[in-house]
């Protein structure tokens, strides 16, 4: 007498064919370096680190270090992560941090996570100049206090600044003249950061909030209507969100301007922000000879 499957055994063989098909049930090749699969720990009991290096394991500013490793396991089922990046389970790569910096491999599968190993590669900085810049949050304050009336628009509150390790926030309140409507209360919140892209100093826009309103009574101005207050609404945001990105991109040309360095043989390497004891901004920039300067080209066209 014939009987029907179970699901269950409909499933089980379905499975088994996908398998002999040479898929991995999670979707990635069979066998492939990269095949990610519902193993979960069982995959992972079999996954082993061979070896990982990091040569040279300290270099100087604008140097670079070789990372090798070589990572053993079943033939499908998870991948490898240098840094969350998913990567060969056999490879190599070359990195050139501007600080001391820890790169580390995990083997993942499904939603587990496997710890191999970790190297840090450090930065001998001890050839290299710093430039002190103290009392950086009253230059910002008058910077923005300067700049806005340039940008077309007015104060209606002091500028607010902050700073914190390796950030920058202002806060604004502004005001912009429209000739037929009420002028705007425009908002801006806006945090930054400092880094060194070609030996100079640059600002980084991490956000920008912008809000724009207008008096509850603009709208009985018979010269407009809530079309008209909408187009101005956009046009006073697009106007400020611009006005702050080119505060930023400012700040930063001041921020090289002022940290010169002497000697000609130093080039900016990079940039910190803090804050000190007593709560004012600080802004520490780090030059160092450009003669160590290493191709990136050079080092990488010599992989085998």
């Amino acid at each position: 007498m014939k009987t029907s499957k179970t699901k269950a055994q409909t499933a089980k063989a379905a499975t088994a064919a996908i398998g002999s098909a040479g898929f991995a049930p999670g979707g990635g090749n069979a066998g492939g370096p990269g095949s990610f699969g519902t193993g979960g720990i069982d995959v992972l009991i079999g996954v082993s680190l061979v070896s990982f290096t990091a040569t040279p394991a300290q270099i100087v500013p604008f140097g670079a270090s070789q990372l090798q490793w070589e990572v053993e396991g079943p033939p499908r089922g998870f991948v490898v992560k240098l840094n969350n990046e998913i990567v060969a389970r056999k490879s190599q790569k070359f990195v050139q941090p501007q600080n001391t910096s820890t790169y580390r491999l995990d083997a993942v599968s499904d939603d587990r996570i496997q710890f191999l190993g970790s190297v840090t590669i450090g930065i001998d900085t001890s050839l290299c100049e710093i430039n002190s810049l103290m009392g950086q949050s009253t230059s910002l304050h008058d910077f923005l206090t300067s700049q806005i009336e340039a940008e077309g628009l007015y104060h209606r509150n002091s500028p607010s600044v902050d700073f914190s390790p390796g950030t920058i926030r202002f806060r604004l309140r502004l005001g912009k003249d429209v000739s037929f409507v009420s002028d705007p209360d425009i908002k801006i919140d806006a945090s930054f950061g400092l880094t060194v892209t070609g030996g100079k100093v640059v600002g980084v826009a991490k956000s920008i909030d912008v809000e724009v309103s207008f008096p509850w009574y603009a709208g009985f101005n018979p010269l407009t209507d809530s079309i008209t207050l909408q187009i101005e609404r956009i046009k006073a945001e697009g106007k400020a969100r611009q006005g702050a990105e080119d505060l930023i991109e400012g700040f930063g040309q001041m921020i090289d301007l002022f940290s010169h360095f002497a000697n000609g043989g130093l080039i900016k390497h990079s940039v910190r922000i803090g804050v000190d004891e007593d709560g004012e901004g600080t802004i520490d920039v780090r030059a160092c000879p450009h003669n160590l300067l290493v191709s990136f080209a050079k080092m990488s066209s010599a992989r085998t």
